[in-house]
């Protein structure tokens, strides 16, 4: 089996407003796709670095799917 790519990576913040800036930065790019998952409770930033995408996910409830990863 050979890896050929990675199509994104998640990463489980606690805030936007707190952490967002610094992957912006990072990534020179600040215009993300923002979505909210009514499903899994969370709301996405993704960000698309041409070769894959970072995908920062902010918990909306204590009971959503990446907040045990805070």
């Amino acid at each position: 089996m050979k890896i050929l790519g990675i199509e994104h990576i998640g990463i489980a913040i606690d805030n936007f407003d707190k952490d967002a800036p610094f992957w912006k930065l990072l990534l020179n790019n600040s215009t993300p796709i923002v979505e909210e998952v009514k499903g899994q409770e969370v709301i996405t930033e993704i960000f698309d670095t041409g070769r894959g995408k970072i995908e920062l996910l902010e918990a909306t409830s204590p009971e959503s799917s990446i907040a045990k990863f805070i």
